[in-house]
């Protein structure tokens, strides 16, 4: 589906399922040696908010690919961090979390065409600066000559009750979270395009009993070993 490109720039991608803990782990990695950094999910769920609010359904796969023929998909970086998300001018940072998002995002982000219009984009940022890119198939199809490469993972258990924890006044119990969870796991491991797995030179860390610093402390031995 996507042609390997190599890169002139330094580039460290982070992949793993939901609630890993590889957004934190890769901004504080960033702060650390100094590196931009993109969370790839947020595109994901702007791109899934402006089509929600324009009443386009995952389904309606001509309407979403006549948009996307002429989509302006702008990403700002404020201090090396995503800043805010413009989707032809809907400015979509607000509504990334909310939770008829988190219901729509997997199907959206299962969608090829979408995925194809959001790979490229993510190359385009990777040229242009070194960067630190989370995601779920960054180190297997968006990224693959990258020189470091991590691919974080912990059980569906623990990955809940982090997220309900991150959620603070969630309704949802924490099997209830666990089971969307796993519902989540099973279309990213299983969709056609750019499936969710380690890539076959990752490093993987298995954050179940590491607290965050420890995680962080473990790819920066990497990184300069690697001496990025």
């Amino acid at each position: 589906m996507f042609n390997q490109i190599n890169f002139n720039t330094k580039i460290v991608t982070i992949d793993g399922p939901a609630g890993s803990g590889k957004s934190t782990a890769g901004a504080f990695l960033s702060k650390k040696i100094n590196f931009s950094y993109l969370d790839t999910g947020l595109m994901y769920r702007a791109i899934t908010a402006y089509f929600i609010d324009n009443n386009i359904l995952p389904e309606q796969l001509n309407k979403i690919n006549k948009q996307l023929e002429n989509m302006n998909f702008n990403i700002k970086f404020t201090q090396r961090k995503t800043s805010t998300i413009f989707v032809n001018n809907y400015d979509a940072m607000s509504k990334l979390f909310i939770p008829k998002i988190d219901l729509s995002v997997s199907k959206f982000s299962s969608i090829s065409s979408i995925r194809k219009f959001l790979v490229s984009k993510q190359r385009d940022i990777a040229k242009n600066q070194n960067i630190i890119m989370i995601g779920r198939d960054i180190g297997t199809v968006v990224l693959p000559s990258a020189k470091l490469k991590f691919y974080l993972n912990a059980s569906s258990i623990i990955r809940a009750k982090r997220r309900y924890d991150q959620l603070k006044d969630s309704k949802k119990s924490i099997i209830e979270i666990q089971n969307l969870i796993e519902k989540r796991d099973k279309i990213d491991k299983t969709r056609k395009d750019s499936p969710l797995k380690p890539a076959k030179d990752a490093i993987i860390i298995n954050t179940d009993n590491l607290s965050l610093e420890e995680v962080v402390n473990k790819m920066y031995v990497e990184v300069k070993r690697e001496k990025l």
